[in-house]
């Protein structure tokens, strides 16, 4: 396929993958579909994202195509020196034209298993200091990974970053929101005089997150009815 038309195709599918990834869904589709999407358009046998755990020591298969013989959540040490650990400390997306003959780091040995000639892999940014993991594709045909190809495929990485440090941040909020509501309606059950305190509290905080997500109402007078930016609701105590 000429360099143009590859590189129009790819673009194509990083743009479809951004709108879909903007869509509520849970963090486990987003990466599946995006994996599946990955491996339609460069046309390989074998897509995968690995999440590296907290302690860095080992990653886990959070989404793949081609691996039937390894179910989503399956383990694998992240030995130094080896393949993963050589792409999570790469700030450049990794190229393999022959994994057997690979000398940089010591190959993989389920790939080796699988027979995979060809391999490019990017690491996926968190959201603190150390990577979210890796996002590679694999074949065990004559295809090699061009410039191209890498650049695609570290655009889906950052895609995949957004959302996975957007799902984080929704969970935090989601759990935050909770504390605060399960608090409030425990004293209102109990009739205590901290409830209204607790209720308005409960509402500054969601208030705020909402900010926090959303940016500062601008004051252009188009905020949306129920838009919790705009200025505060009379506090419930003050109607007591």
């Amino acid at each position: 396929m000429p360099d143009r038309e590859r590189l129009a195709r790819e673009q194509a599918a990083l743009a479809e993958l951004g709108g879909r990834v903007l869509a509520p869904q849970e963090l486990g589709r987003i990466l599946q579909d995006a994996v599946e999407l990955v491996a339609q358009t460069l046309e390989v046998e074998h897509a995968t994202v690995l999440e590296l755990s907290p302690d860095g020591d080992e990653v886990r298969l959070r989404a793949g195509v081609g691996w039937q013989e390894r179910e989503v959540g399956h383990r694998v040490d992240a030995m130094p020196g080896g393949h993963v650990a050589y792409v999570l400390e790469s700030d450049d997306p990794v190229i393999v034209d022959d994994v057997a003959s690979e000398t940089r780091f010591d190959p993989s040995p389920l790939l080796i298993e699988q027979n995979i000639r060809a391999s490019l892999g990017v690491s996926i940014p968190g959201t603190g200091s150390q990577p979210f993991g890796v996002l590679g594709v694999h074949t065990a045909g004559d295809k090699r990974f061009t410039e191209v190809d890498a650049q695609f495929l570290e655009g889906v990485a950052n895609v995949l970053a957004s959302a996975i440090a957007r799902h984080r941040r929704a969970i935090e909020m989601n759990d935050e929101i909770l504390q605060t509501l399960v608090l409030a309606q425990y004293a209102v059950r109990r009739g205590s005089p901290e409830a209204p305190g607790l209720l308005d509290n409960a509402i500054a905080q969601t208030r705020a997150m909402i900010t926090r997500l959303l940016g500062a109402e601008g004051g252009t007078g188009t905020t949306l009815p129920g838009d919790l930016r705009r200025e505060s609701p009379p506090s419930i105590s003050d109607q007591l």
